[in-house]
């Protein structure tokens, strides 16, 4: 199960645009050693390189609707809460069961739709406001 950008994703605003991207590929990058059949302390560490990733961005993200004001920002602080419980469930699962097609196919498709949905919705929401407040 594959995961590519594409620009009906983009938000408008160029930071986190980027920022998308790089977590796309990072997630990308995760999602083919898993199909691959890395070893799962392998797997553990791209994770946690992918984990790493998506708390910078989030960070950044909520630090910007913190300056302007974003009427949004509770909601956006609960989806990348949701995000990162997931990061963990998955890493756990790695952990107890190691990386099964079963697992793979579940909580990668969850995550997939996760971030399509966050960033379709909630971060096109935010890109409008920000084009709004800002020249």
């Amino acid at each position: 199960m594959a995961i590519e950008w594409h620009e009906d994703l983009a938000t408008g605003s160029i930071e986190i645009d980027l920022q998308h991207r790089e977590l796309f590929e990072r997630f990308g990058k995760f999602s083919a050693a898993f199909d691959e059949g890395t070893e799962p302390q392998a797997l553990l560490d791209l994770l946690t390189f992918l984990e790493e990733y998506a708390k910078t961005h989030f960070a950044y993200e909520e630090k910007i609707q913190e300056r302007y004001a974003f009427p949004g920002l509770a909601g956006q602080i609960k989806s990348h809460e949701f995000f990162m419980k997931d990061i963990d469930a998955l890493r756990e699962k790695i952990r107890t069961d190691g990386p099964t097609h079963e697992l793979a196919t579940s909580l990668k498709g969850k995550m997939i739709r996760y971030l399509i949905q966050h960033l379709r919705n909630d971060d096109r929401k935010l890109g409008d406001f920000l084009r709004e407040k800002t020249p």
